[in-house]
């Protein structure tokens, strides 16, 4: 079982937002697709582990560690019975070659290398193991998940690296490698688990104020600032699309959160950040009754219990 799930990163929470509320750049618009489509990825090779027998595996999605000031990513980590698998995901699309262990476009365009990261990554994490004293094997792997991808020139010696076609058969071994889960194996676990940085230093968010950004809610469904009250729901005025009060202001409500969480959360902030025409005694029920109130009175605030927040 995951012992971390993965979670939407904040960074992108947050650029999921701003699209709609700002000018957006081609290059931000570009980075947007790439980080949304590198969770799918990610997301994607999650189901295929939680195809696994429960008691069998344990995993951490996700997963950020620091040594000496230097910071790595895993994006998967599975704990076997006698090592770790490390996996590097990619969800990219369309024709690649290898050459010398670089990664190229048909067109000829150097990307990133996959492997170099992934080298990277577990050098420094062998290393974080070794000052704990943690002596277990590791393996890495690279995996290319999307269907419409195509590696040329790859030689047959990049024992780490598993193309789309490969997928089945590679999660197929893995499955047929695992043993039910030991106390030493989730005492290790938590150790890993206390690794975990929860805040990411690599966030690339473009500046923006409260001042700046659009104001208004905007339809979950297509996207358009076109709702308005109608019978005690929130209906959008383009597709039609249906939300109570309560769902609306609550989504605004988290926004608000995510985009300034330095910010307090006060009735007039939430209205002039929802701008729904709906009364004061509206909005109020919805946060007295789904927010925790401090103080009272004029200087009052809300500040979100756990229960209150959604996927977004």
């Amino acid at each position: 079982m995951f012992i971390k799930q993965r979670e939407v990163p904040s960074e992108l929470k947050i650029t999921r937002f701003l699209q709609h509320r700002m000018n957006w750049t081609e290059k931000e618009t570009r980075q947007l697709v790439y980080d949304e489509k590198g969770f799918e990825g990610e997301v994607f090779v999650d189901h295929l582990i939680e195809k696994f027998p429960d008691d069998n595996y344990l995993a951490i999605g996700d997963f950020l560690f620091e040594f000496n000031s230097s910071y790595a990513q895993i994006d998967t980590l599975l704990l076997m019975a006698n090592k770790l698998i490390l996996f590097e995901i990619k969800n990219k699309e369309g024709d690649h070659y290898y050459e010398e262990g670089k990664l190229f476009t048909a067109s000829g365009y150097e990307l990133k290398s996959p492997f170099e990261q992934s080298d990277r990554a577990e050098a420094l994490f062998r290393k974080k193991l070794q000052s704990f004293g943690i002596k277990i094997p590791i393996d890495s792997y690279i995996l290319f998940v999307h269907p419409e991808f195509t590696l040329y020139q790859a030689p047959m010696t990049i024992r780490k690296l598993v193309l789309p076609t490969q997928l089945n058969a590679f999660f197929k071994k893995l499955e047929a490698n695992l043993s039910p889960v030991s106390r030493k194996q989730i005492d290790l676990s938590q150790k890993l688990l206390n690794f975990h940085q929860p805040d990411s230093p690599f966030k690339r968010l473009p500046n923006y104020t409260y001042e700046e950004l659009k104001k208004g809610l905007y339809c979950e469904s297509c996207t358009n600032f076109s709702l308005s009250p109608s019978d005690k729901k929130i209906v959008c005025q383009t597709c039609k699309h249906e939300e109570s009060i309560k769902h609306a202001v609550l989504r605004g409500v988290e926004e608000f959160h995510i985009l300034f969480p330095n910010h307090k959360i006060t009735l007039s902030r939430i209205k002039d950040w929802c701008r729904l025409e709906i009364s004061d005694r509206s909005y109020q029920h919805v946060l007295s009754s789904n927010l925790v109130v401090k103080n009272h009175g004029r200087y009052s605030y809300y500040i979100l219990a756990e229960k209150t927040y959604r996927k977004v």
